[in-house]
């Protein structure tokens, strides 16, 4: 009898977590369409932030390995290089993107404008 209830009760606990994990993939499903829907820009940064939040992990894992070695600057080093290999990988894009999508929408300045322009010859 002990047995039936536990049976029972690990069925209606699988249920649950089946229906939640069908909700939360609807969900996320749903986030992704719209992500889409709002543009190419909107993408790129959930890339970009995506990535970033990767390379955090992966700096908190070596970080602790490293924390008793005591290096200083160990993060702001490898976050600098982070940041910098983004920029040269999606720089020259973002700035044509922003400069054929136009001034108004992404509040740039005709000096920011011309200054990308001259960047990008």
């Amino acid at each position: 009898l002990a047995i039936k209830k536990k049976v029972v009760v690990v069925k209606k606990k699988k249920k649950g977590e089946m229906l939640r994990r069908t909700v939360v993939s609807f969900q996320l499903f749903a986030l992704f369409f719209f992500l889409v829907y709002l543009g190419h820009f909107y993408m790129f940064l959930t890339v970009l932030i995506t990535q970033a939040f990767l390379f955090r992990e992966l700096i908190n894992i070596r970080y602790r390995q490293t924390k008793e070695l005591a290096l200083p600057w160990f993060r702001t080093f490898h976050w600098c290089c982070f940041w910098s290999a983004a920029f040269w990988a999606h720089g020259q894009n973002t700035l044509v993107f922003l400069i054929e999508q136009g001034e108004e929408k992404f509040f740039l300045t005709k000096s920011m404008v011309s200054l990308a322009e001259t960047l990008l010859e």
